[in-house]
């Protein structure tokens, strides 16, 4: 995907982890299942960590038609069912 094509998409939350470490292992698994998450924050790039939670906190995001997908991958991940194809 390219950056034009990523700003023009629509995307959703589908959750809001507690703490950037876990937002980033639920984001890289999402990624390795084939969606392209991102992990959104307003805390200036990462320099004030203290704005985050006043911003609205951490958001994991999605593109909107992966979001089925997202989900289903987050409840495996919590399940402890997550697992990716050798393919």
């Amino acid at each position: 995907m390219t950056e034009d094509t990523r700003a023009l998409r629509r995307e959703v939350a589908v959750e809001h982890p507690n703490n950037r470490l876990d937002a980033e292992l639920r984001r890289g698994a999402l990624q390795m299942g084939g969606v392209d998450a991102r992990v959104g924050t307003d805390d200036a790039g990462g320099m004030h960590p203290h704005l985050g939670p006043a911003a609205g906190g951490l958001h994991l995001l999605v593109p909107a038609d992966q979001v089925d997908l997202a989900r289903e991958l987050l409840r495996e991940l919590d399940d402890g069912t997550f697992a990716l194809d050798d393919d």
